[in-house]
């Protein structure tokens, strides 16, 4: 009995904050159970939480044990925030309106987050979309026409693909197996020897890399061609500060490559630089005008969404500019 009392009594702070640790991780795993109002309390006890922590860090105690639990409450947060947000809906914005909480509780933001993440991953998924029609064309003449029923053709292409998606989950190690595998089918593919190199950078494999980009600049026919597929790479693996500077590299050997262009405009979308990716997205449709209709239709595509961003993305040069989601821990 005296035990029961102790514990339902809640006599010690640190008491209270292991019971609403607990009480956090029960509604979490039951979101989908859960009412609206129900969810809505999440937010309120992680107040507590914070509050409760910050009391007791002043007096000493030793919340190692606590923090560990929160960092793993915020990380189920994050991984169900899509749920949680379609659960409270307009309560949300509406709570935080009314409480305007300090920015450093990050969870009154978790709709914002969201949204932020649903336009990085549609981003994402745009990029590859354009830079797979880029190459679909040629590579289908390819396939259809110059090496029809090629088995090696078709192996290199799984290989491909597979490597693609396991870099796109950075399992660098498992790319670059499978890029080698593709080698061995069609080891003269300079954008294979690209990805291959990119692969390596990622394992710190610095002579490896160093190998196979200058196979690749060798099969590339120029370094301008080197130079796109470098950037293309880069893009399809998210690195946008790289891709930039392969595309730069790209405009300056050729100012009037629609394609180099085009990888710029995709380049400064990756960072966030919507502005100067509308300006790029705009030189490679201009260019490519005679030329090259499909990249026209792809560049107007990308700029087309770029422009409904809200205002102050365009102007700033950031989606956050508009919409401030904290960073989240």
């Amino acid at each position: 009995p005296m035990a029961r009392a102790i514990r339902t009594g809640k006599l010690t702070p640190a008491d209270e904050l292991r019971e609403l640790l607990d009480r956090i991780e029960r509604r979490l795993g039951n979101v989908a159970g859960a009412s609206a109002d129900e969810v809505l309390e999440l937010f309120e006890w992680l107040d507590q939480v914070a509050d409760l922590m910050e009391e007791l860090e002043r007096g000493g105690v030793d919340l190692r044990p606590e923090r560990t639990r929160l960092t793993s409450i915020e990380g189920m947060l994050q991984s169900k925030a899509g749920r949680i947000v379609r659960k409270v809906g307009l309560a949300l914005p509406r709570r935080r309106e009314a409480l305007k909480p300090d920015e450093s509780r990050w969870w009154w933001w978790l709709d914002r987050f969201v949204l932020e993440r649903t336009r990085r991953r549609v981003r994402r998924a745009l990029i590859s979309l354009a830079l797979l029609i880029l190459v679909a064309g040629g590579a289908y003449l390819a396939l259809t026409y110059l090496l029809p029923t090629d088995p090696n053709v078709e192996k290199a292409q799984e290989w491909l693909l597979a490597g693609e998606r396991q870099a796109a989950d950075g399992q660098w190690a498992e790319a670059e197996r499978s890029f080698l595998e593709a080698l061995r089918y069609t080891p003269e593919d300079p954008m294979l020897w690209t990805w291959l190199g990119a692969v390596r950078e990622r394992l710190e494999d610095r002579a490896g890399a160093e190998e196979a980009f200058n196979r690749a600049r060798e099969l590339a026919g120029s370094e301008l061609a080197y130079r796109m597929a470098r950037s293309q790479v880069y893009a399809q693996m998210g690195d946008g500060e790289r891709a930039l500077a392969e595309a730069e590299r790209a405009v300056a050997l050729d100012p009037n490559s629609a394609r180099a262009h085009f990888l710029l405009g995709g380049a400064y979308e990756l960072l966030g630089r919507y502005p100067e990716a509308i300006q790029a997205f705009q030189r490679a449709s201009d260019l490519a005008q005679e030329t090259d209709p499909q990249l026209v239709v792809l560049a107007r595509m990308r700029m087309g969404m770029l422009m409904q961003l809200p205002r102050g993305a365009l102007i700033t040069g950031t989606v956050t500019a508009t919409v401030p989601a904290p960073a989240m821990p």
